[in-house]
């Protein structure tokens, strides 16, 4: 960002939630191209939150922090309304769903890529209504938006616990009837049924099937 003139000392949020790779050039390139501006940035940012994506990308940002050393007060979320609340506002839950209309309307994201981004662990409690009330609209226009791209709430949330699952399944060894309960499914037959439902195998099969494929690259 840029430094005009008479700018209001003000908190800043970025947001990097949809980063998916960091370019080693470019990254010194920022740090050099911030690095410079520091002095500047110190009278004008009074705090800096940022949120980070998953996985490596994450793992980067989070790290970005240690090698700039900023002269304000940083902290780095995952999800918005904390990050928003440690920068002084009392209510963040509008200004996530505004932000979130405004990047997706600039992205040309659908109503799918927005709701997957809510249907994350764990998922007790997360409810249609509550998933609306997150993306700024009621339940019946998520209904509709979802119907117009031929799926529904519900389908989209089996998806996402089959994501969490696979996940654990890959990188775990966790006992198949406690992961039923870590992603929300009340016993480890509902969580099979489903599972084998959208993917069509079990996650037994799931587990064996991919640890065989690690196993054949390996050697």
């Amino acid at each position: 960002m840029e430094i005009r003139p008479n700018v209001a000392p003000h908190a800043s949020l970025v947001d990097l939630r949809r980063l998916v790779g960091v370019d080693e050039g470019a990254y010194e390139t920022l740090v050099a191209y911030l690095g410079a501006r520091q002095s500047a940035y110190q009278g004008v940012v009074t705090r800096q939150a940022l949120l980070r994506p998953a996985g490596l990308p994450g793992a980067v940002v989070t790290g970005f922090y240690q090698v700039m050393e900023p002269p304000y007060p940083t902290q780095v979320h995952e999800d918005p309304e904390p990050a928003l609340r440690w920068l002084g506002l009392a209510e963040p839950a509008p200004l996530v769903a505004e932000l979130d209309a405004i990047v997706a309307e600039a992205m040309n994201e659908g109503i799918v890529a927005r709701l997957g981004r809510v249907l994350v662990p764990p998922f007790a409690g997360i409810t249609l209504e509550k998933a609306a009330a997150t993306l700024g609209m009621s339940a019946r226009s998520l209904q509709r938006r979802l119907q117009e791209e031929n799926t529904t709430f519900q389908d989209e949330y089996n998806a996402a616990q089959v994501r969490a699952a696979q996940a654990a399944l890959r990188d775990t060894d966790m006992k198949l009837t406690a992961l039923a309960l870590e992603v929300g499914c009340a016993s480890l037959a509902n969580f099979s049924a489903m599972f084998r439902r959208v993917t069509g195998e079990s996650p037994s099969d799931y587990r064996a099937r991919h640890r065989a494929s690690e196993r054949d690259k390996q050697r």
